[in-house]
């Protein structure tokens, strides 16, 4: 060996610390035996992942069990997994997706059309994420991977939580007017019914009409027999005094006898051959009504005809204006079938609200709430219908004994509360305020039927 300045050094020793030179080369020690232990780990390791995936479908590399609603899938991995890949929307579609509709009940365009009515954004937007970015698996057998959380909905509905920015509830915020087409007044009926009922609380008068469907959520419709007929006897009905239609071309008002119709055997006019003829009484030059029952078709039957003369264009729940009017009648005419039809319906217009020879379509089942769920069980257990809906007076009016006027008392006010009234209970710190609380992303698959029908609509 050399020294640093470039001389050789005596045999035998090596730099200028003399370190001594090795008699014979000293070789390193073999690694047989290590790469031998290493390959023998690895195969065993292999063999024991392929035992595991081909024979017990891969339990060892489960991240862990499943919620329970995808138990089933626990020893199949490829019912959700691609190889090599993420769990894919086309995996959950296989079993959720089974309703063959061109949308897709799961998909954004769904949530958007369901959940808003905004035909506009059916078209996949920037935003658009996979099912497992909400609903989370591998996280225990009772866990609830629908249970998603805010932050998966606020980059969209950026409201920060329910007691910060979130909007007001737009029915009520806005006062908007629902289309009940019914003349009636709350507090009149409050009155009656604990006067009937015997009762000392007018929240269980309310529950007289308003009874709660099984699941708590929603109301039954209303019903005329069931909730109406007990007090608006129809023999208390006063008679109907009505002049007979002349001749097809002399287009005189008037109305077609039960006899007439029999004879005519025109098609709809079924009900006409098990009608009562004594229902009616001969009354000189009139046709003379004796009894008028709920959804008289005798009534029903001669609307509808006076319907068609003045406006033959007109489909028979369709809206009419002037320009609808039959160009053939004079206005002489027109007035006389109009005060015509409001005699017919005199009866009842008691309830009911007439508008161009038609009974308006009563809405007996509201749907306020098309972008949230309301559990009334839940709630009624701690605050009592009117501690809410307090948009009608009823208990002030009950309380003073007077009746509020209809302009505030009537079938068309939408009486759910303001979002303040909420907000005290639904809180961080209190009862749940979180997006899913009162918020579906997907549509409500307890009404599998009307989502379709709703979606192929909107087609």
């Amino acid at each position: 060996m050399s020294k640093p300045n470039g001389k050789r050094s005596k045999k035998g020793i090596f730099s200028a610390q003399r370190l001594p030179l090795a008699k014979r080369y000293v070789e390193p020690p073999s690694r047989r035996a290590m790469f031998l232990v290493g390959g023998l780990g690895v195969l065993v390791i292999g063999v024991v992942f392929v035992f595991n995936v081909t024979v017990q479908q891969g339990g060892l590399i489960s991240n862990g069990p499943l919620s329970s609603n995808h138990a089933t899938f626990g020893t199949d991995c490829a019912s959700c997994h691609t190889p090599f890949g993420e769990v894919s929307d086309d995996k959950c579609a296989v079993c959720h997706e089974k309703h063959s509709d061109e949308t897709g009940l799961y998909t954004f365009a769904s949530h958007y059309l369901y959940r808003s009515a905004d035909t506009t954004r059916l078209a996949p937007g920037k935003r658009e994420t996979r099912c497992v970015a909400c609903h989370t698996e591998h996280v225990g057998r009772q866990a609830l991977i629908s249970n998603v959380a805010d932050a998966q909905c606020l980059p969209c509905h950026a409201y920060g939580s329910f007691n910060e920015r979130h909007p007001a509830f737009e029915a009520s915020a806005e006062e908007l007017a629902d289309e009940a087409n019914l003349t009636f007044p709350h507090t009149l009926h409050v009155r009656e019914v604990m006067d009937l009922e015997d009762e000392t609380e007018a929240d269980n008068a309310c529950l007289f009409c308003h009874q709660p469907q099984p699941d708590g959520k929603n109301f039954q419709a209303l019903d005329f027999d069931q909730h109406c007929a007990a007090c608006h006897d129809i023999d208390g009905t006063p008679n109907l005094r009505l002049a007979p239609a002349g001749a097809a071309s002399s287009g005189t008002p008037g109305v077609l006898s039960l006899e007439r119709i029999r004879r005519q055997q025109a098609p709809g006019t079924r009900w006409a051959e098990t009608m009562n003829p004594y229902a009616f009484q001969p009354s000189g030059r009139q046709v003379k009504k004796r009894q008028v029952t709920h959804k008289d078709p005798w009534i029903r039957y001669n609307l509808d005809r006076i319907r068609q003369i003045l406006y033959p264009s007109a489909g028979p729940v369709d809206s009419v204006n002037a320009a609808d009017l039959n160009p053939a009648l004079n206005p002489r005419q027109v007035r006389a079938y109009q005060r015509l039809s409001s005699l017919l319906t005199d009866p009842c217009q008691k309830c009911h609200v007439r508008q161009e020879a038609t009974l308006l379509p009563v809405q007996t089942d509201q749907k306020i709430l098309t972008r949230a769920v309301f559990d009334h069980r839940a709630h009624v257990i701690q605050q009592r219908c009117l501690d809410c809906h307090t948009a009608i007076p009823i208990r002030e009016s009950l309380a003073n004994d007077t009746d509020p006027p209809p302009s505030l008392d009537h079938a068309g006010i939408v009486n759910i509360p303001q979002i303040d009234v909420c907000q005290p209970c639904h809180a961080a710190a209190k009862a749940s305020n979180t997006c899913i609380t009162c918020h579906l992303f997907h549509p409500d698959k307890s009404h599998w039927s009307n989502v379709l029908l709703y979606l192929k609509k909107q087609d």
